[in-house]
């Protein structure tokens, strides 16, 4: 695997190891952080044959669902053994493809486990690949500009680049308060990833600072994070939503007044169509007029629903995906709730409430990615900083 996919891969690749019955699940899932515009990282064995089934692939595509973009196809290399009495491999000239004899438990069986195990990866942006880009960045030709700095310049050259900075030990005395920024070594840009960083806050109720009031910065062991106050609340509530609906609780808020919202004749057909299915995440609404929605209920637990979007969202996902079956609408609906009843960028968020939201994100299976397929977090080790500073 390393000499194929090369280190960085190799080492964030998370187990896959799954039994029901006669059918064996085994291999690895990388983190979506690996994920690429083609399936040519996806690799299916049954009964150690290379296969390319339609189900299989969906099923990894399910597995991955909401830790990455729809647009995006994950890397992972898995082996399926069965009984053959339980497959047909005589379906396909090339035998690529195979007709399974229960292929409904088969996909929930593999969705489950995959789910599972890529729940398991680190799926946080590192740190260090930030660092490494702004560092080669730099290294193409980035110059310091004396000038613009209102200083002198040196006097055999007009422009000092990154590259020709000198040592301190050769510049005199006189250019030693000249800034220089250092070339990053030879080795560094081709350097691994650090060891993971755990999750684990060093002090415990450690203060948070907030940035931009969007993003909240706390120290962890051995580095720092970086959490989007946004993506973590989608997924918090996201997360709640769904196990209210899977547990038949999921009860919805009457609002005082209807809230109109004026779409196309098109759209207003198309969200009345599936008016039953939406109430049953708790949205609630009817025609008033022929391009007028009155929304009249939300679920229950929306923090501060933002109404016209989330009706807007349903006219957009409906429009692009008309044949989308219940479980899957159902699912995208909570999730456009979800988005739109978040804590937004720009939100000013006081100690209690940061440290609670932490503390919600903790609880889930995982919280690393908005329900989008972004991550919530960017995670600094210290040896990122110590390259950064040039350090090491």
């Amino acid at each position: 695997m390393r000499r194929a996919f090369g280190a960085e891969l190799a080492d964030a690749l998370v187990e896959v190891r799954a039994q029901d019955g006669p059918v064996a699940l085994a291999g690895w899932v990388a983190p979506p952080r690996f994920a690429r515009s083609d399936a040519s990282r996806q690799m299916w064995f049954l009964n150690g044959r290379s296969v390319r089934d339609k189900v299989l692939l969906r099923a990894l595509k399910d597995g991955y669902r909401g830790f990455l973009f729809d647009s995006r196809q994950p890397s992972a290399f898995l082996h399926l053994s069965m009984d053959p009495s339980l497959v047909d491999v005589n379906v396909h000239p090339a035998k690529t493809e195979v007709r399974f004899r229960d292929e409904r438990r088969l996909f929930g069986f593999l969705v489950h486990h995959l789910r599972a195990s890529v729940a398991r990866c680190d799926i946080a942006t590192p740190g260090a690949r930030l660092v490494d880009a702004t560092l080669r960045r730099e290294s193409r030709g980035a110059e310091f500009d004396y000038e613009s700095a209102g200083r002198g310049l040196p006097a055999d050259s007009t422009r000092l680049s990154v590259r020709e900075a000198p040592s301190a030990s050769s510049r005199s005395a006189s250019e030693a308060s000249i800034p220089v920024v250092a070339a990053p070594a030879v080795g560094r840009l081709e350097a691994s990833l650090p060891a993971a960083v755990t999750a684990r806050p060093v002090r415990a109720g450690a203060p948070l600072l907030q940035v931009a009031r969007t993003y909240l910065v706390r120290e962890i062991e051995n580095g720092f994070e970086v959490i989007d106050q946004h993506a973590l609340h989608e997924r918090i509530q996201y997360e709640d939503l769904l196990a209210r609906l899977r547990a038949g609780a999921l009860e919805s808020q009457r609002l005082l007044l209807p809230e109109l919202v004026e779409v196309a004749r098109s759209e207003c057909q198309l969200l009345l169509g599936r008016v039953g299915e939406l109430a049953r995440v708790g949205i609630e609404l009817s025609a008033m007029g022929e391009s007028t929605i009155a929304l009249h209920a939300l679920p229950a637990r929306l923090a501060r629903p933002r109404v016209a979007a989330i009706v807007r969202d349903l006219v957009a996902l409906l429009a692009d995906e008309r044949q989308i079956d219940a479980e899957r609408l159902l699912e995208a609906a909570l999730q456009r709730a979800a988005c739109r009843s978040s804590v937004m960028s720009g939100d000013e968020l006081d100690q209690d409430e940061m440290q609670g939201l932490l503390a919600r994100g903790a609880t889930l299976l995982s919280d690393q990615t908005c329900v989008h397929g972004r991550p919530t977090r960017v995670r600094f080790a210290l040896a990122d900083l110590e390259r950064a500073f040039d350090r090491r």
